[in-house]
C-alpha cells in the first residue's frame, strides 16, 4: 500500500472516530473501535471501487478518442478517393463525348 494510500485510511479512520464525538452530550460506555473501523474499511473500500470505475471510464475515453481519430482519417481518405474516382470518371466522360464527336455515334 502507498503512503498516500496509508495518510488517508488512517485520516478517514480518525475522522469517523471524531465524528462519534459530535454530540452535545459526549456519550458513556466504551467506543467500538472494531465497528468504526469496520466502517472505515467499508467507505474506502467503496471509494476504492469509483477511483477503479474513473480509471476505466478514462481508458474508455481514450480509447474511444483515438477511434474517433482512426475514424476521420478513414472518412478523408473516402472523400479524396471519392474525389479521385469523380475526377476519373469526369476525364473518361470527356475522352468519349471527344471520340463521339469526332467518329459520331457508332460508339
Amino acid at each position: 500500500m502507498s503512503k498516500e494510500l496509508d495518510w488517508f485510511r488512517d485520516k478517514v479512520g480518525t475522522t469517523i472516530g471524531e465524528a462519534s464525538m459530535l454530540w452535545s452530550e459526549i456519550p458513556h460506555g466504551v467506543f467500538n473501535s472494531t465497528k468504526a473501523q469496520l466502517l472505515s474499511e467499508r467507505l474506502l473500500n467503496d471509494y476504492e471501487a469509483l477511483l477503479t470505475k474513473i480509471s476505466l471510464l478514462k481508458q474508455d475515453y481514450e480509447s474511444l478518442k483515438r477511434s474517433r481519430s482512426v475514424l476521420f482519417e478513414t472518412a478523408e481518405n473516402i472523400m479524396e478517393l471519392n474525389h479521385t474516382v469523380n475526377k476519373e470518371k469526369y476525364d473518361l466522360e470527356q475522352e468519349l463525348f471527344k471520340y463521339r464527336m469526332k467518329y459520331g455515334e457508332l460508339v
